[in-house]
């Protein structure tokens, strides 16, 4: 899988004496509709075409070469068996770089002088891992699973400790065997919390579920660390003998429903904070001058929203207008195609948070404030944007 790093790095690049073409492609071997995917492809590539006059020769060279070497990746990757392919290349900035996934990612093309990966860092953000912890007295299974909706799973850690049972019988010695138990169990709930934050720091996870006993559960609470604590959705009950499929069952649908009411949440908070001026902002402008001031904590922005603005050549602020002169810096506004995904890679710089927002009910609360806003650091007086 794609590491945020290496999208990063592939954000930074820009060439503006050369063409890059971005594409994105759905395979969907083995769906019904699998046999369209030599039309689909040709359509991608001749939206290339209706580009032709912005170009001269010899960058339309360049995107002609582009185009054929795509055609021949997509037709290998799907004998290969990948569901969706992402590509970067640029022949006469001597760039090319191609994933293959084993998921969708939708069908896009874009030429400009830079990469178009917000695609990639929303696959990102809705397959970062997350970890089930089942836990009894003496035993405890770790799993980790990839995926908005945990489409893969992977058994990360087996415990089994020594913990001797308890003793009812009464006599002198009952409390002192008491301990002993309870003590075991104990180290047995740490051993458990120590290992699945080695497993965190080799694999940072997004979220943590419990399988245990109310009480239980609890215990194991205690002896997590703070950043994991963090991470808690809740406990949930699954036998410490089910198998890989039937925990990422059980788990697939309360992690769905989890990311919808997050969403929804998160929109909510945001409509409030707009509605009493204090700590969120709303609408392309408005939401663009508060990135441009270093105010975005939170980018929350609609799944498919794009729209064109401006960008200065001279200090990279971006803004709403698609032309004139930069009010920051007094440099050119140049015209870029997508706004929003220039918007989100930086505030991914500025160390914000960016939210896509994928869930139906959340998209369409987020609708009306202009399908993209954002959670602020502080309250800032504003005035009405018009850039």
């Amino acid at each position: 899988m794609i590491t945020r790093t290496a999208i990063e790095q592939l954000a930074s690049y820009a060439n503006p004496s050369a063409p890059v073409v971005s594409f994105y492609m759905n395979i969907d071997k083995g769906r019904p509709d699998e046999a369209s995917w030599n039309t689909r492809l040709k359509n991608l590539l001749a939206r290339l075409d209706e580009k032709r006059a912005e170009w001269t020769d010899a960058d339309w060279a360049s995107i002609a070469a582009d185009g054929e070497r795509i055609r021949a990746y997509v037709r290998d990757q799907r004998v290969a068996g990948a569901r969706g392919v992402a590509v970067f290349a640029s022949a006469a900035g001597d760039l090319w770089q191609s994933y293959a996934f084993p998921n969708r990612v939708g069908n896009d093309i874009r030429l400009g002088h830079s990469a178009y990966v917000r695609p990639l860092f929303r696959m990102l953000d809705r397959y970062q891992p997350q970890c089930v912890a089942l836990v009894s007295k003496d035993q405890a299974r770790i799993f980790l699973l990839v995926g908005d909706t945990g489409h893969t799973i992977e058994e990360r850690g087996d415990i089994l400790s020594d913990v001797p049972g308890r003793h009812d019988q009464g006599g002198p010695s009952q409390a002192r065997l008491q301990r002993h138990h309870d003590d075991a169990v104990r180290h047995h709930l740490k051993k458990t919390a120590d290992m699945v934050f080695t497993i965190y720091r080799q694999t940072p996870f997004e979220r943590l579920l419990i399988g245990a006993t109310d009480t239980l559960a609890a215990e194991f609470q205690d002896a997590l660390h703070p950043y994991l604590r963090e991470r808690l959705l809740g406990t949930m009950n699954i036998p410490m003998s089910a198998s890989p499929k039937t925990v990422q069952d059980r788990v697939r649908p309360i992690l769905r429903a989890m990311d919808a009411q997050s969403q929804r949440d998160v929109v909510e908070r945001l409509a409030t904070e707009v509605a009493e001026r204090d700590l969120g902002t709303a609408g392309l402008a408005h939401t663009l001058d508060a990135l441009r001031q270093g105010q975005v904590q939170t980018l929350i922005v609609t799944e498919d929203y794009s729209a064109h603005g401006g960008r200065c050549n001279t200090c990279g602020a971006v803004f709403a207008m698609s032309a004139g002169v930069c009010p920051v810096c007094g440099g050119m506004v140049l015209t870029i195609e997508d706004v929003v995904s220039v918007a989100v890679e930086q505030a991914r710089e500025q160390g914000a948070r960016v939210l896509t927002i994928t869930a139906p009910g959340a998209a369409a609360r987020l609708e009306p404030l202009g399908r993209i806003g954002a959670l602020l650091r502080f309250a800032v007086p504003r005035e009405a944007a018009a850039m």
